[in-house]
């Protein structure tokens, strides 16, 4: 209700109308004026005037003011912001547990956190978002990071606005995302390298890039490094093992003693690490299956049984034919990033970025991570006791693949990326530790396989048996594929085809030890080398 306001004195007086606004509260009184055309205060002559002015203004502004908050609800009718949809979309996923933290770093750090998708204070709706807010995020995030992690980052927001666009409940009509055939570049843009006088631009060895694989040969040298790295002959076993079968990493992993049987591997269970805990799942797509193995193979896994001795697990309780290397993450492992990343309610990749990178969090999510380090004690320092049970795909990663088949160590702050330090003797070089290892070195590794990861021996073993002319349905069911089509539903792998392809898989490994041979007869690695000696005797005879 309005009130007439009493202003100066004497004839100089005059009365204005006032009314109260709706977002007046007790502690913050907020008032209107009546107004001239002009803006300025209107002044009347009489108090009766003023108040019926105040009144009738006061009527008019909550009309007006009801009238936008109509159409402001007809705007937003069915709509939904950007941020709130894509948390929706995630927590809606039946997916494995691995990939909805991964798609929550994401969505968390590239998608929610970005002024293109989300705008500046993330309260950007979804038709908001158009394809040239797309073109600039991607953009931005080609200016940072390598095209194959865009390219999945990119995939994964076209899904989701697929779904938003085909939900009857959400008003989006079209996946801006989605990209439209024969429209855009089909490359990368990178800068064009300087060519040599002796270079030729159209270089006939510059193949389409895609999966690094290795040989028969390639596999025996990478497990010979990768044993020296490690200082055991398990690693050697386990790279020739999942060469030979396909296995994926889980599955190797996760072998049960009781499951590597005589002329067969059976894959029954996999083994995943999430946030410094391990489960024991079921493989990829739920394919249990039964891997042929060659009679050189049996031996190679018995004989590491026999000398190892595997003990059950502390995890698990069950035995495993191949134990981890380094420091465990058990029952006495300090306070790990992924206990502040739960305690804060973020990803464990959000708050890693938070404390490497803390410009690319924003300063809320910040706060969150900061107060959950305080409430849960961690420290960079810390580190866990006790041997671990199984390999961690990041360490064996970085300390033990990826120099064997590159020659070279990862960066890791403050460390830079450099060569493996070695000594040249015993062939093929020793890797040297200690202080000063660089100075001391005399040689270092050239590279075999640079670029490939573990997953690469499974993409090696596939390319192998297709050079040995393996059937297809035979290829399928050693990888736990499921063969599509007619093939799929009539074709059966026989027992000439097994045999066929042990005898075929047994010359490999015989020729690749008989090339072995020739670069030197000898290995520091113990069990590479009564392989040699082995094969030495026989083609002696």
């Amino acid at each position: 209700m309005g009130y007439a306001e009493k202003r100066g004195r004497g004839r100089a007086a005059y009365w204005r109308g006032r009314y109260k606004l709706p977002e007046s509260t007790t502690q913050h009184r907020l008032y209107g004026t009546v107004r001239n055309p002009d803006g300025t205060p209107k002044r009347f002559t009489s108090k009766t005037e003023a108040k019926r002015e105040a009144d009738a203004e006061e009527t008019r502004d909550a009309e007006a003011r009801r009238k936008a908050a109509e159409e402001q609800a007809e705007r937003t009718a069915g709509r939904i912001m950007f941020a709130a949809w894509v948390q929706e979309w995630v927590n809606g996923q039946d997916l494995d547990d691995d990939t909805i933290d991964t798609y929550r770093s994401i969505i968390e750090n590239h998608f929610i956190g970005d002024d293109h998708l989300a705008g500046p204070s993330g309260e950007k709706y979804l038709d908001e978002i158009s394809r040239r807010n797309i073109a600039d995020w991607e953009t931005a995030q080609h200016a940072v990071y390598a095209p194959k992690t865009v390219l999945n980052r990119r995939n994964l927001l076209s899904e989701i606005l697929a779904d938003a666009a085909d939900d009857p409940s959400v008003a989006l009509g079209v996946n801006p995302a989605q990209r439209r055939r024969g429209r855009g570049r089909k490359a990368v843009p990178v800068p064009a390298p300087e060519l040599d006088e002796d270079e030729d631009e159209d270089d006939e060895d510059d193949e389409e890039a895609g999966a690094v694989i290795t040989s028969p040969l390639g596999a025996i040298l990478i497990g010979e490094r990768c044993s020296l790295l490690s200082g055991r002959d398990d690693e050697f076993v386990a790279v020739i093992l999942d060469f030979y079968c396909g296995l994926r990493w889980g599955e190797l992993v996760g072998l049960e003693c009781r499951y590597a049987q005589p002329g067969r591997i059976r894959v029954r269970w996999q083994l995943r690490e999430r946030n410094g805990r391990w489960y024991r799942k079921l493989p990829k797509f739920g394919k249990r299956r039964d891997i042929d193995t060659p009679m050189f193979l049996d031996r190679l896994i018995a004989g590491h049984v026999g000398r190892t001795g595997p003990q059950p697990c502390a995890c698990h309780g069950r035995t495993y034919v191949f134990c981890g290397l380094g420091q465990a993450r058990g029952a006495r492992r300090p306070v790990s990033i992924a206990d502040v990343a739960r305690a804060a309610g973020v990803s464990q990749g959000t708050a890693s970025t938070a404390l490497n990178h803390p410009e690319r969090v924003a300063a809320a999510t910040r706060e969150k991570i900061a107060s959950a380090i305080g409430e849960t004690g961690w420290t960079r320092e810390a580190r866990a006791s006790g041997r671990s049970p199984h390999w961690y795909r990041s360490g064996f990663g970085q300390w033990v693949w990826v120099p064997a088949v590159s020659g070279w160590y990862p960066q890791r702050s403050p460390m830079p990326r450099r060569t493996v330090p070695v000594a040249s003797a015993p062939w093929p070089g020793v890797p040297l530790r200690g202080k000063g290892n660089a100075a001391r070195s005399d040689a270092c590794w050239v590279p075999l396989a640079e670029g490939m990861t573990p997953h690469g021996s499974r993409h090696s073993h596939k390319s192998l048996m297709a050079e040995l002319r393996t059937p297809e349905v035979l290829s399928h069911e050693r990888l736990g594929h499921k063969m599509e089509g007619i093939a799929g539903v009539y074709s059966h792998p026989t027992r000439p085809m097994r045999d066929e392809l042990m005898a075929a898989l047994t010359v490999c490994w015989e020729q690749s030890l008989d090339a072995r041979l020739v670069l030197c007869p000898d290995s520091p690695v113990p069990v590479l080398d009564r392989l040699l000696k082995e094969r030495a005797a026989v083609t002696r005879q």
